[in-house]
């Protein structure tokens, strides 16, 4: 029988062995890396795609925001304007008596409700005879 190998030295087909196995963890190894690599790229476009939706987003209602908030401020102004006009001549503050077109309106929803009452009268009397 041949020599065994001693510790720290290994035969020829020994190194091979191990050698293949090196290499095949070794690319195994690298391949895992590019995969890393790719997965962190596409992390990377999704967060900057996010943070540009994002972005847009928040420019949109920064501007609705600021269009509300002129508007607010301009109606608050017209109305101070009118408080002063009201204020500097008073008489504007009196308001006028009712116009023709509201008595009428009064009147024709008197009329309603007093036909809706004359129909419930009409309505009981007969219930009552049946």
């Amino acid at each position: 029988m041949g020599k065994k190998p001693q510790w720290g030295k290994a035969t020829n087909q020994d190194n091979g062995g191990r050698s293949r196995s090196m290499g095949t963890e070794s690319g195994m190894l690298t391949e895992e890396r590019e995969q890393a690599d790719q997965g962190w790229a596409m992390f990377q476009d999704a967060l900057r795609e996010k943070s540009r939706k994002e972005r847009e987003k928040y420019k949109a209602d920064v501007a609705r925001l600021d269009q509300k908030l002129e508007e607010s401020q301009a109606a608050q102004k017209q109305a101070f304007l009118e408080l002063q006009e009201a204020m500097s001549t008073p008489a504007v503050l009196i308001s006028p008596p009712p116009q023709s077109g509201e008595a009428e309106e009064s009147e024709a929803w008197d009329e309603l409700l007093g036909t809706c009452e004359d129909s419930d009268t009409e309505m009981t009397e007969a219930v009552i005879m049946s």
